[in-house]
């Protein structure tokens, strides 16, 4: 086989990276992004296909354990499916066969070294039924920041993306798809399509960075924007370290930076890449400004959220990074809450409660509701307390002191009043 002639590894600049059949859901966006945005406002990618992922894991026992896998979900066997998850993402992450694709990956990394001039990346994982219309896999696939641009150390992380396409979170929430009718392939049909891509992007070091929605993600109104911000690296909002910063714009008739709500306390650390500490660094007290986002960066990120929308022809959900006043999108994938929604229904609360509130804060949602409140601080717990509820007929209300993307999977199961 001729390895060098196929599409197995492509840069973004490359037509056909914009297609999801071959880079996924991330990858293509990724692409997108670069032409609608322009060089120089996306950071410089590669991408391992899904052509890669097909041969690489076309081995015997992958495809014999993958089949296993299909029957034992069809039983509802949870148990013997972890255990053949675990063993399936092993045999990914410590495969032999295929050398020659590997080699090729070493070449493609020396090549990106010498053109972007960093030594580091972040590598991503991008399924192909990731970030569709109708779901949301944020999250679920793996990705690794800070990674070294040498062969080694890259190679062993790509392994371990393409392993996490069978993370039981992920297999899980592909089962509940199936059951709803949204997806129709089997894992083995998934794995022969090479079910996954993964993209070795280049760092930016962030000094600012977040989430930003081409929508109010509060009330679904369209002509309203969200940005999201926190000091260093936007995984502090991902797994809830620390609240944001909010400034809201509007798109039409042209960009306008609404203003900014503070963080309720200033932020004191920002996670960034320190390789001698490994850790956290302060904030200088300083530099401590809870809107942590300047006007001039808030307005580069609304003008290119709108472009991105205006672009995709529908609301949009986009991170970024800020580097020396440069704002840098990173990612971006269509909004799942209102995006299919073509009316805006306001509720509003006519009897107040006599009570006092025991819990303040934003909405997941649109919608008023009661019940039971359960209190949990990440996804695992709360779905025990769920669990726990329900044996008792009750849908909970379920209550965080942030919700990031692994709260999608819950919030998807049908079994929370809100």
């Amino acid at each position: 086989m001729n390895v060098v002639s196929e599409n197995l590894i492509v840069n973004i600049e490359e037509e056909i990276a914009a297609d999801g059949r071959y880079t996924g859901g991330k990858g293509a966006n990724l692409a997108k992004l670069f032409h609608i945005l322009g060089k120089g406002n996306v950071p410089y990618a590669v991408m391992a296909t899904t052509e890669f992922a097909k041969i690489l894991l076309n081995d015997p026992e992958i495809v014999d354990s993958v089949t296993e896998l299909d029957v034992v979900l069809a039983k509802d066997d949870e148990a013997e499916a972890k255990k053949l998850a675990k063993k399936i993402r092993d045999m990914i992450e410590n495969i032999k066969t295929h050398p020659e694709l590997i080699e090729l990956l070493e070449k493609k990394i020396e090549i990106m070294k010498e053109r972007v001039g960093r030594n580091r990346v972040a590598v991503r994982s991008s399924g192909i039924t990731e970030d569709m219309a109708t779901a949301a896999f944020a999250g679920q696939f793996e990705t690794y920041l800070n990674v070294k641009l040498e062969s080694s150390s890259v190679i062993k992380y790509v392994l371990k993306c393409i392993a996490s396409a069978f993370g039981w979170r992920v297999i899980d929430y592909r089962q509940d798809l199936r059951k709803k009718k949204i997806l129709e392939l089997s894992e083995v049909d998934l794995l022969k399509q090479g079910l996954i891509s993964v993209v070795i992007q280049t760092m930016i070091d962030s000094e600012k960075s977040g989430v930003a929605f081409s929508i109010d993600p509060n009330t679904g109104n369209r002509n309203v924007g969200v940005i999201q911000a926190v000091y260093g690296l936007g995984e502090m909002i991902v797994q809830g370290k620390e609240s944001a910063s909010w400034t809201g714009f509007v798109k039409e008739p042209e960009v306008k930076i609404l203003g900014t709500l503070p963080t309720k306390s200033p932020q004191k650390e920002m996670m960034v890449y320190d390789e001698k500490t490994k850790s956290n660094r302060d904030i200088p007290v300083g530099l401590r400004d809870p809107r942590v986002i300047t006007f001039d960066e808030a307005n580069q990120v609304a003008k290119h959220v709108t472009s991105i929308e205006k672009s995709y022809g529908k609301p949009m959900d986009v991170e970024y990074a800020v580097e020396n006043g440069k704002v840098f999108i990173t990612q971006a994938r269509p909004e799942t809450v209102h995006a299919t929604r073509t009316v805006l229904t306001l509720f509003k609360l006519t009897k107040k409660p006599k009570e006092a509130p025991l819990f303040v804060g934003i909405p997941v949602g649109t919608k008023i509701a009661s019940g039971a409140v359960s209190k949990a601080e990440n996804p695992e717990e709360a779905v025990k307390e769920i669990v726990e509820f329900n044996k008792k007929g009750i849908k909970p209300m379920l209550v965080t002191s942030m919700t990031t993307p692994d709260w999608e999977v819950v919030m998807s199961l049908e079994k929370v009043s809100a």
